[in-house]
């Protein structure tokens, strides 16, 4: 019945033809009987499905979905009648199938059953496979719309039931799915048919399996717990011989779910816990029920790993575990609620992993993040968070920054207005309620809201968060009235100069400020221009206005206050300093910041303690370096950025001890890359040095050298060294099977800028040793540099057929941005649109990729214009004396 409710009001299609949105409503799955043949040796897989259905009038047409698949037969049962034939047909690229009936079809409950065909998937989605040496495996990725290139099915996250899966391999496989193994049996013919317990109600884009040779390591059981009554039986798949590293992963599980189960008050809501180790993978990882797909790099590690990557297994675990709440458990009728999902899952994973492992510096790498998506939500073309989605093109464009960090940004910042307590106490209420079934964005602000002293006005500048898209801009100053200090301000939409989008826009925004030895004090503004009194301060204090760094919006102050907080920098937390930071940046993209305030910015930024703040300034010092300077401003930014920064490296020194703290091994390995790409001949000296100290007749020892270190030392070999030895990094890609160092080498390899390796470089894209999924590290790595641009923008183009082939269906829609690096010219824009507009006009997600690529250029012109127009001559010379290279 609830169910029916949620799916009651959409629409059905047209007479104009196939629903390419939500399909019609007048026919509803209730219970999936799924039975797939997997060999991942043949070309592709055999199944058949069995879907119980209601239908709720009678109808000629069912509509559901099926593509790239072959329907060999459709059928309509009913208990105690004739089987009914089915005319089956996919009529649309989207993946729209259509079954006709001879005679309209009778209400009631039936049962369709479906057999189907198909090949294994090459763009890393759907049911695909993958080879690891000698090795295939098969495995899937049915987010967001590949379930129906995996089985007939309504494709939707609303058609939520449960599902029973049988899976038949070939003997001495390992195969797997959502729920708990019930038992094998050996087939006639030697197969092996493996039953899965039924699951929990599930959406399709949910259901994941896997056969294969895999490592399979079952763990100790998840100890019960205050919420969960019974153990939790948990295991972890690798390739053929990798099983051994999935230990980490395998003894962090544990701690990690124990500490959701307690935020949530709920037990995890599935029957076991399977990780996979994909060897090649579209993304970080997904989320599935009961059988989390990880890349590998994320799961096969251990306390040697590089820390960037240690830290990011932290955050990527916490946050697909805590999907099988928000999301799993509890899942979106939607797309256009996506953000219920990631934006939740995002800000819990931050939030905890803060917790566990404070020594991360979680906190001012989460703010760090966030400020690069703030840039994005400046754009004319930006999404809202929650982004009507109509069409299938839609769907894959709300995978972006906005949904995720946004979206968790603005949860954190009402749960900082609301009290934690008091949002969590909301979190659980809605998750209790709708547990196991499907809710919106409303059931959760009403969970909220339900304790508030105001639930409609938290409910509405919630609402104008998620409604609009775009970053508020508060302009403040302090001002005495009576002899008390007032806050007065006004809100506009922050936007970058160029852009044509309408700065009128107001929020309802938990404005809290705070000043010197004042703890902060919290205000909900709702209007354009506001003010109130601020308890406690005086006329001439300083001002912080985003206490804690917690809101999402950006600030300006009036030039006296600016120098106040600028004489208190030192008093500020560290995500406060990153906030002032954005600030400046944002100033900068406005065209309000000269080039002489940008670099005098950037003096007193780099002497921050806190790497994250002292890094703030490069973006602008790339930008100046790039596309204003000549090549005399060229070196003269390259040696400030070593005068800068090399202080920090020499006080940190190149190699790391024991004890420590991650904070500072990542200021180390961001260091060297900064310094590395200004020049600095001295550490690239040292840097080759230690590379040629693991090539041995000609042979890369890669595994050798620090892990930190690997990445710096490995591109400026691939660049410095010779011939013989960039040949020995493509050797040593051959034969490596580890994927985080594969993505190492395949950087290094694509960061060649002489002639020959860069071409060399590129053909690597198409070549079948380089898996799918690992592509875009190459070629993001290639066209980061500038001297690879023009013969690399030719190379794509004569070979852009291959490479939107070879992709992965959701990576497709970014390669025109790889080839637009660095472009910055109203030509450019059109020159970008005019190779890839028919292109990616039917890619998932690629019409709003291609618009938002050419704001970004036009943007980025009208700043070059901007300072060009106001003279370079001298802008750039260091008033501070050379530093030898």
């Amino acid at each position: 019945m609830a169910l029916a409710a949620l799916l009651g009001s959409a629409s059905g299609a047209g007479a104009a033809g196939p629903p390419t949105g939500r399909l019609p409503r007048d026919v509803v799955p209730l219970h999936y009987a799924l039975h797939l043949t997997i060999d991942p040796a043949a070309v592709g897989f055999r199944g058949e499905v069995r879907i119980r259905v209601r239908l709720a009038e009678p109808t000629p047409t069912i509509w559901l979905h099926a593509r790239d698949l072959e329907i060999e037969a459709a059928v309509l049962s009913r208990v105690g009648r004739a089987d009914e034939a089915l005319a089956p047909a996919i009529v649309h690229e989207s993946g729209v199938l259509r079954l006709d009936a001879q005679v309209p079809l009778a209400a009631g409950e039936a049962t369709l059953r479906l057999g189907f065909a198909g090949a294994f998937g090459s763009g890393l989605d759907g049911t695909y496979r993958v080879r690891v040496g000698g090795d295939a495996y098969v495995m899937t990725q049915m987010e967001p719309l590949a379930a129906r290139k995996s089985f007939p099915c309504f494709d939707e996250p609303a058609f939520k039931t449960p599902w029973d899966v049988t899976l038949v391999a070939p003997a001495g496989h390992v195969a797997v799915a959502n729920a708990r193994a019930l038992g094998s049996r050996e087939l006639d013919d030697g197969r092996v048919e493996h039953r899965f317990a039924t699951t929990a109600p599930l959406p399709s884009y949910l259901i994941a399996y896997a056969v294969g040779p895999w490592d399979r390591v079952t763990a100790a059981p998840v100890p019960p717990t205050p919420q969960r009554s019974r153990p939790l039986p948990l295991s972890g798949l690798a390739a053929r011989g990798r099983g051994p590293a999935l230990a980490l992963a395998r003894a962090e599980t544990a701690r990690l779910l124990t500490a959701l189960e307690a935020w949530f008050g709920l037990p995890y809501p599935f029957d076991k816990l399977d990780l996979l180790a994909a060897p090649d993978f579209a993304f970080g990882a997904m989320e599935n029920a009961g059988l989390i797909s990880y890349r590998e790099s994320l799961l096969l590690l251990d306390e040697d790993a590089p820390t960037a990557v240690r830290q990011a297994f932290l955050v990527v675990h916490l946050h697909e575990l805590a999907h099988q709440w928000f999301g799993n458990s509890v899942t979106m009728p939607w797309w256009d609620d996506l953000w219920l999902n990631e934006a939740f899952a995002t800000w819990l994973s931050g939030k905890l992993g803060a917790r566990l492992e404070p020594g991360h510096g979680l906190p001012l790498r989460e703010r760090e993040a966030l400020q690069r998506v703030m840039r994005e939500d400046g754009l004319e073309s930006a999404r809202r968070i929650a982004e009507p989605i109509r069409d299938y093109r839609d769907v894959a464009s709300a995978f972006d920054g906005i949904t995720y960090r946004k979206g968790a940004a603005v949860l954190g910042m009402f749960e900082a207005f609301l009290g934690a307590e008091r949002f969590r106490a909301g979190v659980q209420r809605y998750l209790r309620t709708h547990a196991g079934g499907n809710a919106t964005t409303d059931d959760l602000l009403a969970a909220l809201a339900a304790d508030s002293a105001d639930p409609a006005g938290l409910t509405a500048a919630f609402r104008s968060f998620l409604d609009q898209p775009g970053v508020p801009l508060v302009s403040l100053g302090l001002e005495c009235r009576a002899g008390a200090a007032w806050l007065v301000g006004e809100q506009r939409r922050f936007l970058p100069l160029g852009s044509r989008a309408a700065a009128g826009r107001v929020w309802g925004l938990p404005l809290c400020v705070r000043g010197a030895g004042q703890t902060s004090q919290c205000a909900m503004v709702r209007a354009p221009q506001f003010a109130f009194p601020l308890q406690g301060a005086a006329c001439d204090d300083w001002l912080m206005p985003n206490a804690g760094a917690d809101g999402y919006y950006r600030f300006r102050l009036a030039p006296e206050a600016r120098a106040r907080l600028d004489r208190a920098f030192d008093e500020l937390s560290a995500p406060e300093q990153l906030a002032v930071a954005d600030g400046l940046a944002a100033e900068f993209d406005a065209g309000s910041l000269s080039l002489p305030e940008a670099l005098a910015a950037a003096e007193r930024l780099a002497a921050s303690s806190h790497w994250p703040v002292a890094a703030a300034p490069l973006p602008i010092l790339r930008f100046l370096r790039e596309q204003l300077a000549g090549p005399s401003g060229r070196a003269a930014l390259e040696a400030r950025i070593r005068r800068l920064y090399r202080p920090r490296l020499a006080a940190l020194g190149l190699d790391e001890s024991a004890d420590e703290p991650d904070e500072k091994r990542l200021e180390r390995q961001e260091l060297v890359e900064v310094l590395a790409r200004a020049k600095d001949r001295r550490l690239r000296g040292e840097l080759i040095a230690r590379a040629r100290a693991v090539v041995e007749e000609g042979s890369l020892e890669a595994r050798r050298l620090a892990a930190n270190q690997r990445a710096g030392v490995l591109w400026v070999l691939a660049q410095d060294g010779s011939d013989a030895e960039f040949e020995a990094i493509v050797r040593a890609l051959g034969h490596e099977r580890d994927a985080q160092l594969r993505r190492e080498l395949l950087r290094a390899l694509g960061a060649a800028t002489a002639p020959a390796r860069a071409s060399r470089a590129r053909a690597l894209a198409l070549d079948p040793a380089v898996r799918a999924g690992e592509v875009l590290a190459l070629l993001g790595s290639h066209f980061d540099r500038e001297r690879n641009r023009a013969e690399g923008r030719a190379w794509l183009l004569a070979h852009q057929d291959a490479l939107f082939e070879r992709l992965p269906a959701l990576h497709a829609a970014s390669l025109p941005a790889h080839f637009a690096e660095g472009a910055c010219s109203e030509a450019e824009a059109r020159a970008v649109d005019a190779h890839f507009r028919e292109r990616v006009a039917k890619l998932e997600g690629g019409p709003r990729a291609l618009a938002k690529l050419g704001e970004r250029i036009r943007l980025c012109a009208a700043l070059r214009a901007h300072h060009r127009s106001r003279g370079l001559d001298g802008a750039f010379a260091d008033p501070h004396a050379a530093v030898p290279r």
